[in-house]
């Protein structure tokens, strides 16, 4: 029985051993992984910034329960701006 030597690149046909580079693949369901990866980095990051911005308006919401608590007295200050 003689030997063949594949090149580095070629993948064995008769047998499950892999080459040493992985093989692009043509599988759509690979693509739409790869896709739907992007997108949830992407839901991540504007989730992140979100949260952000609601802690901010909860932060300002407290400021101004808080004035309306004050006494009559100081209830005709006008209300600033953050």
């Amino acid at each position: 029985m003689s030997r063949v030597y594949l090149p580095v690149r070629a993948q064995c046909t008769q047998c499950s051993l892999p080459s040493a580079r992985k093989p692009v693949s043509s599988n759509p369901a690979t693509s739409l992984a790869a896709s739907l990866r992007g997108e949830l980095a992407d839901a991540v990051g504007a989730l992140a910034e979100t949260r952000a911005e609601l802690a901010q308006a909860r932060k300002r919401i407290a400021e101004l329960e808080a004035r309306l608590k004050q006494n009559p007295r100081n209830s005709s200050q006008a209300i600033r701006g953050p």
